[in-house]
């Protein structure tokens, strides 16, 4: 009897370290992703960011010398296909991105590399965004949207913005403003079923690799966003967004 008590109490011990190992984990994630993005607008911050707690992808960020184009949006914003549907035209470019840091836009913007902004409505892009992590809350995740974009703003003249929705139906016209601004030689993608459909077999080996196996339902997400206090900052980011469209060159 007392040996079953034992091996009982043994596992409850066990089940509450793992529980309490858990919340740790994610607190830390937690905690690196402010950290990131306190660095975000900084160029020196987050390079030094990068070398010492994201190794992996610091190559991304904008180099003179190393990249020829800059990429740069929020998450959930078609970055990847807009990044698939370039370099399938330029398969050898060398392009910065996936970073979600406007650091990096600043560099491009410095030394005068050619670079694309995209943004999408700051409600279906956090949808989209935490549908796919875990990590952050959308009160999180407008304020760094927020974040993002302002840091951004003074400067957009010197970019050209794409919306989500000239990503997703004309790539190729957001290539060739690159073109005409920056004197830049980009083939230009074609907007055809099968161009679009080689982009997205990518972006669906991509997910496969690197998201959660299981989503959140976006439509119930959408609606919980909408029914918490996150609106306060969604509101904030939805000012911000129609800033940005106010300065989309044509």
């Amino acid at each position: 009897m007392l040996q079953i008590q034992s091996v009982r109490f043994e596992l409850i011990d066990t089940r509450h370290t793992m529980a309490l190992l858990k919340k740790a984990r994610k607190a830390a994630r937690w905690m690196k992703h402010e950290i990131r993005d306190r660095c975000a607008c900084h160029p020196g911050l987050f390079r030094a960011y990068g070398h010492a707690l994201d190794r992996n992808r610091i190559d991304f960020f904008t180099t003179p010398g190393k990249h020829d184009l800059t990429l740069e949006g929020f998450g959930g914003s078609a970055n990847s296909f807009a990044f698939y549907a370039i370099e399938s035209c330029n398969p050898d470019l060398r392009i910065a991105h996936h970073l979600h840091v406007p650091a990096s836009v600043q560099v491009a913007i410095d030394h005068k590399i050619p670079c694309i902004v995209m943004i999408r409505e700051p409600l279906g892009s956090v949808v989209s965004l935490l549908s796919r992590d875990f990590i952050a809350t959308p009160a999180q995740a407008f304020r760094h949207y927020t974040w993002f974009y302002e840091a951004l703003l003074p400067q957009l003249d010197k970019v050209v913005v794409a919306t989500f929705e000239e990503i997703t139906t004309d790539m190729g016209a957001i290539m060739q403003r690159c073109n005409r601004k920056f004197g830049a030689d980009l083939k230009l993608f074609e907007h055809t079923p099968e161009n679009v459909e080689i982009c997205f077999e990518k972006l669906k080996f991509e997910e496969a690799r690197s998201s959660p196996r299981v989503q959140l339902d976006k439509s119930i997400l959408r609606d919980e966003i909408l029914k918490s206090p996150a609106v306060k900052q969604l509101e904030r980011a939805r000012r911000v967004y129609e800033a940005v469209l106010a300065r989309v060159e044509k």
